[in-house]
């Protein structure tokens, strides 16, 4: 009864008004400029979907994207706004190192901060929000992927302190990657800069929120990492909630 009362209230939220907002988000999305850095028909891989915000500006690029979404009440959104694009696949599930299955930790109001990490939820930064909704979701791989669609020219990730666990199901490098990040688990940063120096990548940048630039105008070599986390972390001492996206290539 409880997960038919959240989802009522998830439905309820999705009014006409709910979804022009959505609409008009997507269709001013600015471009980032890691665009610049790939070729015409780059196939892109958007794990951790959610609205997909961060794929509307790709496809007017005409770009093949496939939308990686575990949120089965996002889906239809997806299916929806998306489906209608002969370039994007949507792909219902959730990502991480192995095949499986999961529980999935959801804030029906606001779905964006939803993840497989149950220790996410304890974040100082989240403890205003409910996470009023659990239910099992598949788990694929990278790899699988791949081996399904295709070798990715870019692989974005965002799923909420669970993209070490995504990128451990990789086990070549392939394209341009990048991941969420918020300051507090910068010791999550580190293990993945690890595990993609052993895959190959050796160059990295990062932009700070929703800013549409890389924070450095050169990628930064592997020996210069720790210039990158201290600047991370000189602007998490400005601001206690700084997050944004890490770049490798």
């Amino acid at each position: 009864m409880k997960n038919i009362i959240s989802n009522i209230k998830f439905i309820l939220k999705k009014t006409i008004l709910f979804d022009i907002v959505r609409f008009y988000r997507r269709i001013f999305a600015k471009e980032h400029e890691i665009i610049n850095l790939l070729k015409p028909n780059s196939l892109i891989f958007d794990i951790g979907a959610n609205y997909g915000e961060k794929s509307m500006p790709v496809i007017k690029r005409n770009f093949r994207i496939l939308m990686v979404e575990p949120n089965y009440m996002i889906i239809d959104f997806l299916r929806k706004h998306y489906a209608k694009y002969s370039l994007v696949k949507i792909l219902q599930n959730a990502v991480g190192k192995k095949k499986g299955k999961k529980y999935f930790y959801v804030s029906t109001k606001n779905p964006a901060i939803s993840t497989l990490d149950e220790n996410y939820r304890y974040n100082k930064r989240f403890l205003k929000f409910k996470y009023d909704l659990v239910f099992t979701v598949n788990l694929v791989t990278l790899d699988y992927l791949i081996q399904k669609f295709g070798n990715p020219d870019y692989i974005k990730i965002d799923t909420e302190n669970y993209e070490y666990q995504v990128i451990s199901g990789l086990s070549k490098k392939t394209g341009i990657i990048s991941f969420e990040f918020i300051h507090e688990n910068i010791d999550t940063v580190k293990k993945i800069f690890k595990k993609l120096i052993k895959l190959g990548y050796n160059e990295f940048n990062f932009s700070e929120a929703e800013n549409s630039y890389f924070y450095y105008k050169k990628f930064k070599k592997k020996n210069q990492i720790s210039d990158l986390l201290a600047d991370i972390k000189k602007n998490s001492l400005k601001n206690s909630e700084f997050w944004g996206d890490i770049y490798a290539k």
